[in-house]
């Protein structure tokens, strides 16, 4: 008889032949393994293998509703795409909870006390220019200081002139759907490269919009400053995308990553 071990939530209990069903498991043992404001996450242990899954709820308020949040990331995971992604293995709509397979590799902490951000960037990046490339997008025409000022990002008087100029030279024409939140605990490394996870806040926007996340978010446990990060992930993004026309794509980014302030839910793809 197939069964599953119980955690602190009755969701388990209820759907516990289901899913040990459609992993083809006769029991799995479930270890919870994080939360955050508005997810539960959990370990799961079969014969089989290992599977990771995560239960959407509405435990806090000021974020978007656990059922919204859900199918944009079932849908994304659902898809056919041609780079390394987590493979979905069970869902319930019902009850907002994912199932996929357990990714076998080591956390982005193994480069950073090793001070190889070069290295973890170099995986990520590669992986973020492939996802770009393969995901869908829409045409625009605008730049830089006008979507922003749109998306109300920044306070748009606190650019000096020159950076003010240096966004307008920066086009804007084309929208794809970005992953959103690029916090570096959400990326695992592998033999073959850099694989994501969560993906709840995935929407359509810039490209750059990625790129300056990652750098804010590497600027908090590397010795780089901006600038020089702004410069490093310009660089390597470009090396894996060489039709890209994007001159002052550096420059760009070190301005945005110094005056935006980015929150996951901006333009989130519903």
């Amino acid at each position: 008889m197939s069964s599953v071990s119980q955690p602190q939530t009755p969701v388990f209990r209820k759907l516990s032949h289901a899913i040990t069903d459609t992993l083809g498991e006769t029991s799995l043992k479930v270890i919870p393994w994080s939360y955050s404001a508005c997810n539960f996450t959990y370990a799961l242990l079969g014969d089989r293998g290992g599977y990771f899954a995560k239960l959407f709820t509405d435990r806090s308020a000021g974020y978007e509703s656990a059922l919204k949040r859900y199918l944009r990331e079932r849908r994304l995971l659902g898809q056919n795409w041609p780079i390394a992604m987590p493979k979905l293995r069970y869902f319930s709509d019902a009850d907002q909870l994912l199932v996929t397979d357990e990714i076998q590799g080591h956390g982005v902490l193994h480069f950073l006390e090793n001070r190889q951000e070069r290295a973890a960037l170099e995986q990520i990046l590669r992986w973020t220019a492939a996802f770009h490339e393969a995901a869908q997008s829409v045409p625009v025409c605008e730049d830089a200081l006008i979507f922003c000022q749109r998306e109300a990002l920044f306070d748009a008087s606190a650019l000096s002139d020159a950076q003010k100029a240096t966004l307008k030279a920066h086009p804007i024409d084309r929208l794809v759907i970005t992953k959103g939140d690029m916090s570096l605990q959400n990326f695992k490394f592998t033999a073959e490269g850099a694989v994501p996870i969560d993906f709840e806040y995935a929407g359509f926007r810039p490209f750059e919009y990625d790129l300056v996340v990652l750098i804010d978010q590497m600027a908090r446990f590397s010795k780089l400053s901006k600038a020089d990060l702004s410069v490093l992930v310009a660089d390597i993004y470009k090396s894996h995308r060489p039709a890209l026309q994007s001159t002052f794509l550096a420059d760009t980014l070190n301005i945005l990553s110094r005056v935006c302030t980015i929150t996951p839910v901006d333009k989130a793809l519903n």
